[in-house]
């Protein structure tokens, strides 16, 4: 049907479509722009290397594990209420009605008899219930709505399972340094950093120091600004955050925010700027943009695994999905490296949206070691590729 002329509506969806494609002919022209001067900026990118240090590194202080408070607080009871069926009970907890035999079956119950009023049903912890699963289930998100230690909290939930928790760390240690080139059509837009600086003491827990830094570089810092700062205290026990720390220039976008997580009571308290504080309830052992990926890097994988990370940004509570594909030998600045292939499931949220998939390769040793993210943008590639490394020597 035409669109007359005095149509707000319609007006308004033409100019949100004239928009997006003006922001996509922005990126484009920026884009061709900066490939004519791919030949001199190839000039100028470093000559990779990597070291490995000769002495070990101290071993990290110690602390009583919170593993056993928090997981004993994720057992749920339920207490049957007039209309209650063991369907909307799993839909309560689980997201879907598909557990609902698991629940008669843990509490000796008929799953056909109507349930009584009053009675207390022991429910499993939900990670323990969606791994089961884990095999046959596939990545299709939706929203669940759960309860922790009598906290009700919000996720988006993917519907694939949890991998059993990390119980040493073999994978890095204090004084890791990653350097990265970013690339857009082999052109140099910018450099990034991953860092373990220290290990510091929050709270009485004695955590790592986790640092990740992004800057663009000329020619592209010219036409977009990016300077990024990202902090995240990652106990050194247990592998979870208790502080984030986000500090960012994108273009005409700044941002200073300092999220703190209890992690006890599954709470994060979010300052942003100068907006007022904000308070959220959070699954428990969530984990930050930054601390997911160290957090994965301690979890054994092989190809064919599939699993999600209880993972907590901005304000929203979601599950990180990671694939692990295949094995592939891949070269980048600091080496030649035998890799593990793996696809995560992210939320991307800035001026190059993820219109596709990304693909990140890492070593298929203990370290985990990330050497390239590959992830397509509206038009191309954008390559993220290790070209310095300096690794400590790490307690046998």
């Amino acid at each position: 049907m035409a669109t007359s002329k005095t149509d707000p509506i319609g007006s308004s969806l033409r100019n949100d479509e004239l928009e997006k494609l003006k922001v996509r002919m922005r990126i484009f022209l920026i884009l061709v722009f900066l490939s004519t001067l791919s030949g001199c900026a190839l000039l100028f990118v470093q000559k990779g290397s990597m070291t490995v240090g000769q002495k070990q590194v101290e071993a990290v202080p110690t602390a009583p594990s919170l593993i056993g408070q928090i997981e004993a607080q994720e057992h749920p009871r339920h207490v049957v209420k007039s209309g209650d069926t063991l369907g909307k009970i799993s839909r309560k907890y689980y997201g879907n009605s598909r557990y609902a035999k698991a629940i008669a079956k843990r509490n000796k119950l008929d799953p056909s008899a109507p349930l009584k009023t009053g009675r207390v049903l022991e429910l499993d912890a939900p990670e323990a219930v969606v791994s089961t699963r884990n095999a046959r289930m596939s990545v299709t998100p939706a929203f669940a709505e759960k309860t922790i230690g009598g906290q009700t909290y919000t996720i988006e939930v993917s519907g694939v399972g949890r991998k059993d928790r990390p119980k040493a760390n073999r994978a890095f240690a204090k004084g890791e340094y990653l350097r990265f080139v970013v690339k857009f059509f082999a052109v140099t837009g910018g450099y990034a950093t991953l860092e373990v600086r220290d290990v510091v003491r929050y709270e009485s827990r004695p955590c790592f120091k986790l640092v990740c830094t992004a800057r663009s570089a000329f020619p592209f810092s010219s036409v977009y600004t990016v300077d990024e700062y990202v902090e995240s205290l990652f106990d050194a026990v247990d592998y979870f955050p208790w502080r984030f720390h986000k500090k960012v220039v994108e273009g005409r976008y700044h941002e200073d925010s300092v999220v703190t997580y209890d992690q006890l009571k599954h709470r994060a308290t979010r300052k942003k700027n100068q907006d007022p504080i904000k308070e959220q309830n959070i699954p428990p052992f969530v984990q930050d943009i930054l601390s997911c990926f160290y957090y994965a890097r301690l979890v054994d994988v092989v190809p064919g695994d599939k699993f999600s990370i209880p993972t907590h940004a901005g304000d929203k509570n979601y599950e990180m999905v990671v694939e692990v594909l295949r094995r592939e030998t891949q070269r980048v600045g600091a080496g030649k490296f035998n890799c593990l292939v793996v696809r995560p499931h992210v939320k991307y949220d800035n001026v190059f949206q993820n219109k596709g998939e990304i693909l990140l390769w890492i070593t298929d040793d203990e370290r985990r070691l990330p050497i390239l993210i590959r992830s397509k943008i509206l038009v191309g590639n954008v390559d993220v590729e290790l070209i310095e490394a300096r690794l400590p020597k790490l307690q046998p």
